[in-house]
């Protein structure tokens, strides 16, 4: 409900509750009184105690009412008091009939009124209703005598019961029609009241509203970043904020009627005019002009200009930035995005380092990423790095950029010699910045003593606490070798120091790598030339075998690391034999069965021999399998086909070749042709096929 509404309503029950509490005192009068008279008219007759309980019930229940209604409940209190009325007069009616005391009788028209007055239509007739079928059961209940006094008047019940069942029925009509212009009267007249209520109080919060708005507009004008002025047609000032007054040094009382032309130079007087006529022409324009302060002062600022109408009158409204506040902050956001630059450059800078540290160990791949990015964030015209010899104590040119000439690749300096052994000794920054001082001081190079660079830093390169060597930088000006500059060279060098000691450390690891490698395969070649000179028969025939089925392993595509195993195995292959006795493996004719069997396990000694020693694992397929056959009727475990390691198939072509091909103490070696001949008999039976191919085309090629 619109709040209107709710006003009209709240004081429509405000009067209707005024109007029935005045109703409950009358009625309490009413009781009273007539309680009065019946002691009066009664005498002592009177004073019983249902008479007096009556009574008394009637003045607490007409309290309460007025209790409840004073509560904001004033239907309750209706009903409670309508409710008294008709109980107390209904029970004499129900009790005695109609009386001598026709007061009992008047007392229904107080609920009839009140039902009309403040409750609806409905609940009138009701009221009125009820009452009547009292009035009209007495006579039936208690005959249509009517006793007054000592007198008895024959049928007189009836006439008192039936005229006032006519009077009840006009009163309630009346009551009806006169409830309904009450109600509508109260209506209007609340509604008048809370419209001029609702006008007074829109009009106050529009003042109000108004005033707000005003203080706003005011705050807002006075707190502009810029300077706000009104122009009238003729260009004087109108109005201003603090701003226009505090920027230009002009007083409040100079400002009235004071002309637009007097902030600016006679250079501008033609724009000005045009811009003037432009904003009230179009109705905006847009300007940057130099204004001229009271002292003199010349302001650079852009104006901004729209044409209003007030009261059918033009004016001007302007706004005014200083643009040398913007100017400075271009400059400062300029400046600050070329430091910005510079710094991701730099970090970018020291990316590119760490990715060459990360990805190429090579020294000189890594050093020329570090001396490309040393010269351009560090804008220098050329650099170089010196490599720190420890054994030498000494420093060896390692890389340059932006160098020519060749003598300075030859550069070996003591620690301690020239401005990089200095650096070096005392591991601390070294600046030159006299031209001649360098040409002085730099004597290991005449090239450099040639080219004039007038600025030189040396700079140490220490990880882990050792020294790595001396990053040098060479320009043909002055540098300018400020904190920050300085910060990044010392960041910049670090990153260098760690990639120089990290491409020595993985190429010491590699020369250590390599040495224990070639320690591992001479230990190796050292076994099988002992197995070798055990049997003067079989001298070489390990160097054989091995260099021939590595040639092999390669024709039949076998990969590096795979061929490093392959070698091993084949100069190993006959290293179980060292748990064979000299009875047994030197003996000159047939072995015995049992002494075969036991020959046999050669292979299984070799796999127990080589097995706990983890770099020879990878070697074991040939020591353990180059006596298995395709066909499955080899030893030690009877392998066929692919079953057999690929490292063993392959050797065991060439073990028998070359065993057929070299004398014997049991036989005298074969011609080529015949153990060429022999192995193609074997192919697909001792040998695998594919293998024996390539073995032939092999020996046909060499």
């Amino acid at each position: 409900m619109p709040d209107s509404g709710l006003s009209v309503l709240d004081g429509l029950n405000r009067q209707r509750q005024a109007l029935l509490q005045t109703v409950l005192w009358v009625s309490m009068g009413v009781v009273v009184m007539a309680a009065v008279i019946s002691a009066f008219l009664l005498g002592g007759a009177f004073f019983t105690v249902a008479s007096v309980g009556s009574n008394l019930l009637n003045i607490a229940l007409l309290g309460a009412a007025l209790w409840l209604n004073d509560r904001q409940k004033m239907r309750a209190s209706v009903w409670l008091m309508m409710g008294t009325t008709l109980l107390v007069g209904g029970t004499s009616l129900v009790q005695g009939g109609i009386s001598e005391n026709l007061l009992q009788l008047y007392v229904y028209f107080i609920p009839v009124a009140i039902a009309g007055v403040l409750l609806s239509r409905r609940e009138l007739y009701l009221t009125a209703g009820l009452i009547l079928g009292l009035v009209l059961s007495s006579p039936l209940l208690h005959g249509p005598d009517l006793r007054l006094g000592d007198y008895v008047l024959a049928g007189g019940a009836w006439s008192v019961a039936l005229p006032f069942s006519l009077v009840l029925g006009a009163v309630t009509l009346i009551l009806d029609r006169f409830g309904i212009a009450l109600q509508s009267s109260l209506r209007r007249a609340v509604a008048q009241e809370a419209a001029y209520r609702d006008e007074l109080a829109g009009r106050l919060r529009i003042s109000e509203n108004l005033n707000e708005e005003q203080a706003f507009n005011t705050a807002i004008v006075e707190n502009l970043p810029g300077i706000f002025y009104v122009l009238d047609e003729a260009g004087k000032f109108v109005r201003w904020n603090n701003n226009f007054s505090t920027a230009l040094g002009y007083g409040e009382d100079e400002l009235p009627g004071m002309n637009r032309l007097e902030l600016v130079g006679p250079e501008d007087y033609a724009l000005i005019e045009q811009d003037h006529a432009e904003a009230f022409a179009s109705g905006r324009s847009s300007t940057a002009v130099t204004l001229i302060s009271k002292e003199g002062r010349r302001i650079p600022y852009v104006l901004n200009r729209a044409r209003v109408s007030l009261g059918g009158v033009a004016y001007l409204v302007g706004i005014g930035l200083d643009r040398s506040e913007i100017d400075d902050a271009q400059t400062r956001i300029q400046a600050l995005n070329v430091d910005l630059a510079e710094r991701l450059e730099r970090i970018t800078a020291l990316h590119e380092i760490d990715k060459a540290i990360t990805g190429s160990l090579d020294m000189n791949t890594t050093l020329k990423v570090v001396l490309e990015q040393v010269t351009r964030r560090l804008h220098v015209d050329a650099a170089a790095i010196l490599l720190y010899r420890p054994s030498s104590e000494s420093l060896r040119y390692g890389a340059g950029l932006g160098l020519g000439g060749t003598d300075l690749q030859r550069t070996n300096l003591r620690v301690g010699e020239g401005f990089a052994g200095r650096a070096a000794l005392d591991r601390e920054l070294v600046i030159v910045s006299d031209p001649e001082e360098f040409r002085q001081g730099f004597v290991r190079s005449a090239y450099l003593g040639a080219e004039k660079f007038e600025s030189y830093v040396a700079f140490p390169l220490v990880a882990k606490g050792e020294l790595q060597g001396v990053l040098e930088l060479f320009h043909h000006s002055r540098l300018e070798t400020d904190d920050d500059w300085r910060a990044y060279l010392v960041t910049i060098g670090m990153q260098a120091a760690i990639a120089v000691d990290s491409s020595s450390m993985f190429n010491d690891l590699q020369r250590s790598h390599q040495e224990l490698r070639l320690a591992y395969d001479a230990t190796i070649e050292g076994w099988a030339r002992a197995l070798d000179l055990k049997d003067e028969e079989t001298e070489g025939h390990s160097r054989r075998v091995t260099e021939l089925t590595v040639r092999l392993a390669e024709s039949m595509g076998m990969s590096e690391e795979e061929i490093v195993h392959v070698r091993r195995g084949a100069l190993l292959h006959d290293i179980g034999k060292m748990g064979i006795p000299d009875s047994i493996l030197l003996k000159p004719g047939k072995l015995d069965s049992s002494e075969w069997e036991l020959m046999k396990r050669h292979t299984i000694f070799a796999r127990d021999f080589l097995a706990p020693i983890p770099f020879l694992r990878d070697a074991i397929d040939i020591p353990y399998a180059h006596h298995e056959k395709w066909d499955g009727t080899g030893y030690p475990r009877g392998l066929a086909g692919e079953q057999i390691p690929l490292a063993a198939r392959l050797f065991a072509v060439v073990d028998v070749y070359d065993a057929l091909t070299n004398d014997r103490p049991y036989r005298a070696a074969w011609s080529k042709e015949r153990t060429l001949a022999y192995i193609r008999e074997q192919r697909g039976v001792h040998f695998e096929p594919a293998v024996v191919d390539a073995f032939l085309e092999l020996l046909q090629r060499e």
